[in-house]
Formats: structure tokens, C-alpha cells, sequence
């Protein structure tokens, strides 16, 4: 979801700019683009998801799905060339679909992560992954330049790559112009695939229950399941099967402290709406774990495990408020004259 709410801020400027933009996207990436933008076509296509598992079966989890992963980069490549044909675009925008370019016409890589950092085979993996970007004319990083940035060194190149453009941070939220009174405690943002956003969600509910029951405190959860909107009224008025960017901006506006897991969108997110944020990384997911560690040795958020999860660590959060704020905040439009 996180890739769907940072592409929405670029269809939203190219509508702006007159630009007609066809979407391919799945699942419910593709259900939030068209409740977001009703009018776009938007094609449904199954891109592959690498899957990722904690401890000592993190390894010979992603080495199982290297070849899937390889062969879908060439049904990507196949897919655009037919679209290429038939819709004749003057550019393609790819969010992190590395096989999803053209030779003919500009290809444009939206990637925060320019180099991997795998316990073994680093230099292979790399010269692999080069190879990828290299098949894009320029790579559009949605953070700051420089060492004062959102994504430390994901996105600082190690590596010869195509030409870079520093675009500023992706986010659809915004911070509310009046003042919210913090009528929420504790925000809990659920979000990711299954099965693990179902787990997420249960250790939450058993967190929230004893905040509830132990501290007297205020919560509000957003499952992250429904992008429909149709359904019937919750039971529980203080929670949301899902919540649109206005939306969110509110209650995150109304809120004390947010806790949610670490990925770079909801970093984005979170810095722009400057919330006091207690980060959970999904286990055995190098990015979100090296996000949140990175951060918190910043004192940008407070960090806790999904094993850990204690009220301890909720109420110190609340008593000390932490926000993602960085050396270097001037971004870069990519619309700019």
C-alpha cells in the first residue's frame, strides 16, 4: 500500500499538468488508486512481492524466491512493451518495478533504495541489481539530498548508476492548518500483506486492551483491511477498517503518540505530519528494520519489537514526544520550471 500512496502524490500532479495517466497496479493498491481517483484507468496486473521471514529463515526464504522474482522482471518487460503499443506514452513511471521500463520511450525508476545489503553475495547481488536500474534513464528518489535525509543510506549511491533526481519526500497526507485537540492517546496504523498484517493486528489488540484496562488511555485503531468505504457500522467507534488521507491527517493531527510499523512511506508520512511515532519493524524485513533503528539512533521516533511489545515502553513514549525531523529539508519538485 505504502508504493499506492506515494504514487497517488505523482498521478495527482500529472492530472494537474494535463497529463492523461493509465495505472497498473493489483490488489489493494489498485482498489485505493481507483477509490482516489475514480476517473483513471487503471489496469490489473499480479506483480510479484518478495516475502520476508525473521531469524535464521530469512536466507533461504528470499534465496527460494530469487528465480521467481528474476522471471517476473521479464513478464514486466513484456507487459510494458505490449502497453507501450497500445496506449503510446511519452514516459513510463515505475515504483520500484524494475522490469517494467522501455528502450524507446523515457523510463523513470521511483526507488528510495539504491544499493542492497545482504548478509552474503553483497557484491553479486549488486552487480545484479545495477543492472536493473541501469535499464531506467533516471532514478526519481523521493527523499532530501544529502546526509540530513529520511532514508539514511538507502538511498545514498554507492554504485554507478543512472542519473538521479532527489524529488523530496512522497506523502498524500497533510498537516491540518488549525489546531486538533489531542483527544487520542495512542493511534495504532496496522498495514501490510497477510498473513502478517492479521498477526500485527492481534498484538495489537492485546497492547491497546491493557492500555485501556491499566493506563485509562484513549485509542483509536486503523486495521488496514477496507479500501471500499461499504460496509456495515463498526461496533467500536474508535476504530477504521481504513482511513483516506484527510482522514488519517486528522486523527494523526488529534493523536499523542502513533504507533505503526517502520516503512519508508509511513516515515515520509509521519515526518511530514511532524507525529510522535513508536515504530514497530516487521520481523526479518531488512528495510523496515534498518528504518527504524536508523531513526531512533537519530532520536527522530521510538522503537519497539514486535516481541517485546510492553506499556512501558508506550508511556515513556508518550512522556517524551519524539518527531522525524532531518538536517536537510529542501526537496527538490520534480515539477519545477
Amino acid at each position: 500500500m505504502g508504493h499506492a500512496t506515494r504514487s497517488s502524490v505523482l498521478i495527482e500532479k500529472l492530472q494537474k499538468n494535463g497529463d492523461r495517466v493509465v495505472v497498473l497496479a493489483e490488489g489493494n493498491a489498485a482498489r485505493y488508486i481507483k477509490l482516489r481517483f475514480p476517473e483513471i484507468d487503471v489496469r490489473s496486473y499480479p506483480f510479484f512481492e518478495m516475502r520476508y521471514s525473521p531469524g535464521v529463515w530469512l536466507l533461504p526464504r528470499v534465496g527460494f524466491q530469487l528465480f521467481p522474482f528474476i522471471k517476473s522482471l521479464k513478464k514486466e518487460k513484456k507487459i510494458a512493451e505490449l502497453l507501450v503499443k497500445e496506449l503510446e506514452p511519452d514516459l513510463i513511471i515505475s515504483d520500484n518495478r524494475y522490469g517494467f521500463y522501455h528502450p524507446s520511450i523515457p523510463s523513470y525508476l521511483l526507488c528510495h533504495q539504491l544499493h542492497l545489503s545482504p548478509p552474503l553475495l553483497k557484491n553479486t547481488i549488486n552487480n545484479r541489481y545495477r543492472k536493473w536500474l541501469g535499464n531506467f534513464n533516471e532514478i526519481w528518489v523521493p527523499d532530501y539530498p544529502g546526509s540530513g535525509n529520511l532514508s539514511g543510506n538507502l538511498s545514498r549511491s554507492i554504485y554507478q548508476t543512472p542519473p538521479l533526481k532527489y524529488i523530496g519526500p512522497l506523502t498524500a497526507l497533510q498537516k491540518p492548518a488549525q489546531e486538533f485537540d489531542k483527544d487520542i492517546d495512542v493511534l495504532g496504523v496496522i498495514s501490510g500483506p497477510e498473513p502478517g498484517r492479521k498477526k500485527f493486528e492481534i498484538e495489537m489488540r492485546k497492547l491497546f486492551s491493557k492500555l485501556q484496562r491499566d493506563q485509562g488511555l484513549r485509542t483509536h485503531l486503523i486495521l488496514g483491511k477496507s479500501f471500499s468505504g461499504i460496509g456495515p457500522e463498526r461496533e467500536n467507534p474508535n476504530e477504521e477498517d481504513f482511513a483516506g488521507p484527510e482522514k488519517l491527517s486528522q486523527l494523526a493531527a488529534g493523536a499523542r503518540l502513533i504507533i505503526s510499523r517502520s516503512g519508508y512511506s509511513s516515515i515520509m508520512d509521519y515526518h511530514m505530519l511532524e507525529s510522535n511515532c513508536l515504530m514497530i519493524p516487521t520481523a526479518g524485513q531488512p528495510e523496515q528494520e534498518y528504518l527504524a533503528n536508523y531513526h531512533y539512533s537519530h532520536g527522530n521516533i521510538h522503537l519497539m519489537q514486535e516481541n517485546e511489545m510492553n506499556l512501558s515502553v508506550v508511556v515513556k513514549a508518550l512522556e517524551t514526544p519524539r518527531k522525524i525531523i532531518v538536517e536537510n529539508n529542501k526537496g527538490i519538485s520534480l515539477f519545477e520550471a
